[in-house]
């Protein structure tokens, strides 16, 4: 998580464009790790780097936040490579209609997550800016940190935080695999599992310090004859009543509870295979709307060569959502940024202290 005069550092790995056919292929994930090295900037951008100080321009003011990525296609040769994203944050009042927020400038990154405590926002991500903490009450962003994650020497990919009972940010993330692609089994490998682990945030450390917690929150074994080949990228909230873990699949999702938050979630046995989607989205993010009762799903998708985030809203996971069920909610032209410009990764917040 970079910061940045509120053009929030953040930098994730996650998929840019998963195809819409279900073939559940893995994104491939990003690894955030406090001794990683930096991917080298594309050879078609210029290098940027996270700036600080003081920006009383930006408006923050809508009840929902959203970080993303995004891409231009028109000037970039490959936007499949995370160092040529960029990370953007929207802001809405309902869930549905998002503007840039005001005053923010894109920086480099990719599939950033962001939460707020207090009046700071933090904004975790893989690349360069791997933590931006950005101050509300006074307009300033610090510089960026990196993420020291104790028990993971291999580091965390695909971080996406939530806040617990005690004030602490807790991540939700695969861990790092040593030469090997920590979403799916290696070449050498007929079947494997694939974890969900949590590390949570050492006292003082202020969002950059975390230790692991015991025991996995997802276990996944994938096999030759599962359809399923590759686990990544995460998304953590609550709805009321348990703990809801959204898990992509390629262009799908899978969906598990738990009613604690380090417990072992469970697949949600109404859902075929546990997938609430299939082909139709994503790099998913989730929430529960107590005002309406209903979960909002965010998810990426590519149509028609161009990735877009769409919203699918339902009152609960008894069937799996298919393309009529979502409506597309951002976009490179509904965010006036242009038609060659993909936009994916979606990392959602509430605006709330």
């Amino acid at each position: 998580m970079k910061h940045i005069s509120f053009a929030l550092a953040a930098v994730l790995f996650a998929a840019c464009s998963p195809a819409p056919a279900p073939s559940l292929q893995p994104p491939s994930p990003a690894v955030l790790t406090s001794t990683q090295t930096p991917a080298p900037p594309a050879t078609d951008l210029p290098v940027e780097t996270a700036m600080t100080g003081p920006t009383p321009t930006i408006a923050l003011q809508a009840n929902y936040l959203m970080a993303f990525h995004a891409c231009d296609t028109g000037t970039v040769n490959d936007c499949h490579a995370p160092q040529n994203h960029r990370v953007y944050l929207a802001q809405s009042d309902d869930g549905l209609n998002w503007s840039l927020v005001p005053g923010m400038q894109p920086y480099p990154g990719s599939v950033p997550d962001v939460v707020r405590r207090g009046n700071t926002l933090y904004i975790y991500s893989a690349g360069q800016n791997p933590l931006l903490r950005f101050h509300l009450d006074s307009s300033q962003a610090d510089e960026p940190q990196q993420i020291q994650a104790k028990g993971l020497p291999f580091g965390l990919v695909d971080p996406s935080p939530i806040i617990d009972d005690d004030g602490r940010i807790v991540l939700f993330f695969l861990p790092g695999q040593q030469g090997a692609d920590p979403a799916g089994c290696s070449a050498e490998e007929s079947s494997c599992t694939r974890t969900i682990l949590s590390a949570v945030e050492v006292e003082g450390s202020d969002g950059q310090e975390f230790e692991l917690v015991d025991g996995p929150r997802v276990s996944f074994d994938i096999d030759p004859n599962s359809e399923i080949k590759s686990v990544s990228d995460p998304d953590i909230f609550f709805d009321g009543q348990q703990y809801v873990i959204y898990i992509s699949h390629g262009p799908s999702i899978s969906v598990w509870t738990s009613p604690t938050m380090d417990g072992e979630f469970q697949p949600v046995n109404s859902l075929p295979q546990g997938l609430l989607t299939l082909g139709t989205g994503g790099v998913p993010a989730g929430h529960f709307d107590a005002a309406s009762g209903l979960y909002w799903t965010y998810a990426h998708i590519d149509i028609n060569g161009r990735t877009v985030i769409r919203l699918a809203q339902h009152a609960d996971y008894s069937r799996r959502l298919e393309t009529n069920d979502f409506e597309i909610i951002l976009s490179g032209d509904l965010l006036d940024l242009g038609d060659s410009v993909i936009v994916a990764s979606p990392g959602f917040a509430l605006n709330q202290p």
